[in-house]
């Protein structure tokens, strides 16, 4: 290992506290229990986990930012029982989409195109 794969990884080691502190919340924190503590952070640490992992299956093509701003800004809502309306999306949408083999620009979905969404996001 040489020395500049070694400030690679602490460089990888900082930005992931980074994204940790500024672009998912971790702190402050209004919690008192130590179990409330815990479920607190396992849920920012499960987010980062996503984050990174959207990353990497994008081949990198999105930073952290870009990965959350399109996650936050997409907007889908039920219009009528079992018919749903994609109200935002955008670019970057596509591109996870893409990489994972799913339309996530369509303008309306079934309730069995959302399970099915469902499903191949969990594979």
């Amino acid at each position: 290992m040489t020395i500049i794969d070694m400030y690679r990884g602490l460089w990888d080691i900082e930005e992931t506290f980074k994204i940790t502190k500024s672009f998912l919340s971790t702190r402050p924190i209004y919690v008192r229990k130590e179990s409330s503590i815990r479920a607190h952070f396992t849920t920012c640490f499960i987010a980062l986990l996503i984050v990174r992992l959207l990353e990497r299956q994008t081949g990198n093509k999105l930073n952290h930012s870009e990965v959350l701003d399109a996650v936050r800004q997409s907007i889908v809502a039920e219009i009528s029982p079992g018919v749903y309306r994609n109200i935002v999306t955008s670019r970057n949408m596509e591109i996870i989409g893409n990489s994972m083999g799913m339309d996530l620009t369509k303008l309306w979905y079934t309730a069995n195109e959302i399970r099915a969404l469902s499903a191949k996001s969990k594979n």
